[in-house]
């Protein structure tokens, strides 16, 4: 009886594959913890910042939706709502592993942290050069 080794031609370069695709993967856990915790930082940071211009500014807010349920529920509820809306789903995929398992995510959690980097700036801008 022939035996074959397991790890010989093609079955040796898709072994090492799988290995190398395995540590790009588990490099990339750490990664999208410390994006995921920035993005939470970056929201609350917008929170408060959102609601200081609105309240102590008078500022209006160019987000419709938060518009819309800031004058049903109040400024600082919609706020902490909206906000636990958008982080909280996130923390959860992360936590779970449902749908950000590559690295592919990580560009994602990138690309929002740019936006809430400049969200944030924004905001800041808008609150320091204001009439108090």
């Amino acid at each position: 009886m022939k035996t074959e080794s397991t790890l010989t031609g093609p079955n040796l370069i898709q072994r090492i594959y799988q290995l190398a695709l395995f540590r790009i993967l588990r490099s990339c856990i750490p990664l999208q913890a410390g994006l995921i915790v920035l993005f939470a930082v970056l929201n609350i940071s917008d929170g408060m910042l959102t609601y200081y211009g609105l309240i102590y500014c008078d500022l209006v807010e160019a987000n419709p939706i938060l518009d819309f349920v800031s004058r049903a529920f109040g400024t600082g509820c919609s706020i902490v709502v909206i906000k636990a809306l958008i982080v909280v789903p996130l923390a959860y995929a992360f936590i779970s592993r449902s749908s950000i398992q590559r690295c592919r995510g990580t560009l994602v959690l990138i690309m929002g942290n740019l936006l809430y980097f400049w969200v944030v700036g924004n905001n800041a801008n808008l609150i320091l050069f204001a009439d108090l």
